[in-house]
């Protein structure tokens, strides 16, 4: 069994109309059929990111768009439906629900163009 720690600080000492600032750590067990960094050059073809189906339907997904990208990421579904957006030097990480979302493969596609994404899918047992 693998652990994914995960760290999300906010801060900001001038937000309206008071400032935040939080930390939070989790610990994600990793430990399904599949985990691993992956490097590719999105396109207006979307791309399939998983690179096997997600057995338990549960998985930790980490996505980096380069600033040296031009144009955004959009993450989607296989059926078509958008979820994220990634601009240029945007950061997500989240947990993906594939049996809340019927079982579709995630997709990364530009609108026009190309553009480089690197992500991480960690599949939980």
């Amino acid at each position: 069994m693998g652990t994914l720690k995960s760290t999300l600080k906010l801060e900001s000492t001038d937000l309206f109309p008071t400032p935040v600032s939080f930390t939070k750590i989790n610990n994600n067990a990793v430990d399904g059929q599949f985990s691993g960094f992956i490097s590719i050059v999105a396109s207006t073809v979307a791309k399939k990111l998983n690179i096997s189906p997600i057995d338990t339907g549960v998985a930790y997904l980490y996505l980096e768009a380069p600033t040296s990208n031009s144009v955004p990421v959009l993450i989607q579904v296989s059926a078509g439906s958008v979820f994220a957006v990634l601009n240029p030097g945007d950061i997500a990480f989240l947990p993906y629900g594939q049996d809340t979302l019927g079982g579709d493969d995630l997709e990364a596609i530009t609108l026009n163009g190309t553009a480089s994404l690197q992500y991480f899918i960690g599949e939980k047992e």
